[in-house]
């Protein structure tokens, strides 16, 4: 198994990605939306995919929207499947062959979902997906908020897997942001910048044009001053020069939930 560093601000990043499928013809390809939306928007992407022989097409890490699905299994000639994954966990959940939802990996994962109140939900109602397991002695995991949500459904299902299904999860949905030259970013890459800093408690990234990147900062209650330096350099240091980028902090408490810390809101 080869495992790759994608960059999709890079488009020669994208163009060694494909040479390397071509040449090693990998029967599994797993990545994440951002990724294969990157290579779709590359004309030698599109015209050369199919030729790599893959059996299947592995989305995972946020939401996959059909239209995007149906695109990349028409340029990869082959099955394209979805699944849950967090960092971590790992995999806990796999498209049902039925496409009946996702089965949970029971073997090392025990899934839940809680109400807002954080009571256990057994009416098949929505609710926000809480995890647990014992896999990582280092580190064990107990009913662990994952931010998303869904319907765990433990009826049988016919295609025989008896594990509980988890069906309309609504995750964190990751749009890639596209300038108008073509140079693309994933905004999931500010995470580990925004939250290694104590001042921000949660925050937005906005597209509201093609060049331009809104990022609104939440700060924490212990927070004091103005936004750090240090944190806005970091901010514009990770997004394309392209982007006109914009970073504020609001008083105001978030009105999104972390599923929607992405959005394109282009005019026009």
């Amino acid at each position: 198994m080869a495992r790759l560093s994608i960059d999709e601000r890079r488009p020669d990043s994208i163009k060694h990605a494909i040479e390397f499928m071509l040449q090693n013809k990998p029967e599994l390809v797993v990545s994440k939306p951002t990724f294969f939306e990157a290579i779709l928007r590359s004309a030698a992407g599109t015209q050369l995919l199919r030729k790599i022989g893959a059996k299947l097409v592995v989305s995972s890490g946020c939401a996959l929207h059909e239209g995007l699905r149906d695109e990349i299994g028409r340029v990869f000639g082959c099955p394209v499947t979805d699944a849950y994954v967090l960092s971590e966990f790992g995999m806990v959940a796999a498209e049902c062959p039925a496409e009946s939802g996702l089965h949970v990996d029971t073997t090392g994962t025990f899934a839940e979902t809680h109400d807002s109140g954080g009571n256990i939900i057994n009416d098949g109602a929505r609710g926000e997906i809480v995890l647990s397991s014992l896999r990582n002695s280092g580190m064990l995991l107990i009913r662990y908020r994952t931010g998303d949500t869904g319907v765990l459904d433990p009826s049988k299902c016919w295609c025989g897997n008896p594990s509980p299904r988890l069906v309309r999860i609504a995750g964190k949905d990751i749009p890639c942001f596209w300038a108008s030259d073509g140079t693309g970013f994933d905004p999931s890459r500010l995470n580990h910048i925004v939250f290694r800093e104590t001042f921000t408690a949660e925050y937005q990234a906005l597209q509201t044009a093609p060049n331009i990147i809104n990022v609104v900062l939440y700060p924490a209650d212990s927070a004091k001053g103005r936004i750090p330096q240090r944190l806005k350099a970091m901010i514009r240091a990770a997004i394309p020069n392209i982007f006109d980028v914009q970073i504020c902090a609001s008083d105001s408490p978030p009105n999104h939930p972390a599923a929607h810390r992405f959005v394109r809101v282009l005019e026009g």
